[in-house]
């Protein structure tokens, strides 16, 4: 009898651990991402001295997909949904996002511009409101043409290059009427083009944590942004969920849910205006379109 009752007691506390276990198991949930990106992303977390959830600013990166991160972490954690993040790799941005068509990821792990996504993905509220978005323009230091840049007029007569694929960038630019767009495919393609091909400018994020008015090198050519101007950018950015993703549903609501409460208490802009997307910087610039 004695045997039977403590075979009992122990039946019964294997199971009220198991059920424990399994009420407090994190729900796993797929971000597609380029390898770059999260590789810097599992750098900074191992930099910092808290957790993701915890962080009230972002201090040592300058990178949108380091707060892109930290915003998704935070928007789950006020959601009170407990995921762990699990990442696929793409290749590129638009290999991310048809990652969501199908169903292979539930999210792309960074914001993107509304006409960079399908019909068929779950849009999130704004992380970047229309007309937050600017880009500066930036060539060879030594391109004294493009340095002494102060108007509309002055960029048009000069060449850019810019890819295509990022279409609030190249429709920005062919509305500009600049006197030739070059086309590329990759972003390292832009640089090359103008370093080594007499492209005259393209376009860039301005960068918070470096001063906008430095310089930078690039297989020992120095390239510079052009001070006091920049180019306001159409359009707002966006997180999306996968519709076909059996998740999708519920990382929606989770991800809405979160995003609300950070827009209240502000954190969203402050985190933007800690890696540059909001440059405090160049606040006083002049808007060229």
């Amino acid at each position: 009898m004695m045997f039977k009752t403590l075979r009992f007691i122990v039946v019964f506390f294997v199971l009220i651990i198991s059920i424990t276990s399994f009420a407090h198991a994190k729900t796993v949930i797929t971000i597609a991402a380029i390898e770059s990106s999260i590789n810097s992303w599992y750098e900074f977390k191992s930099n910092s001295k808290v957790a993701p959830e915890k962080i009230q600013h972002i201090i040592g990166a300058n990178k949108r997909f380091i707060a892109d991160m930290v915003i998704l972490t935070q928007a789950f954690d006020k959601a009170d949904y407990d995921f762990e993040i699990e990442f696929v790799i793409a290749p590129n941005v638009k290999r991310a996002v048809l990652m969501l068509v199908s169903g292979d990821a539930v999210m792309v792990g960074s914001d993107l511009f509304l006409n960079d996504y399908p019909a068929s993905v779950l849009i999130s509220e704004a992380i970047i409101e229309e007309g937050d978005i600017f880009k500066g323009v930036f060539g060879l230091t030594s391109n004294k043409n493009l340095m002494a840049v102060k108007s509309i007029e002055d960029l048009q007569q000069l060449t850019a290059v810019s890819l295509p694929n990022w279409k609030t960038d190249w429709s920005t630019l062919t509305k500009l009427h600049v006197k030739n767009l070059s086309p590329v495919n990759k972003y390292q393609a832009m640089i090359n083009l103008i370093v080594f091909r007499n492209i005259d400018f393209g376009l860039i994020e301005i960068p918070l944590l470096t001063d906008p008015t430095s310089t930078w090198m690039y297989k020992g050519v120095s390239l510079s942004i052009v001070s006091e101007i920049k180019l306001q950018m159409p359009g707002s950015r966006h997180f999306a969920v996968s519709k076909t993703h059996p998740l999708g549903e519920q990382v929606y609501k989770a991800l809405e849910q979160g995003l609300l409460i950070l827009r209240e208490e502000n954190k969203i802009q402050s985190l933007m205006e800690d890696v540059g997307v909001h440059n405090k910087k160049t606040y006083g610039w002049k808007i060229l379109n």
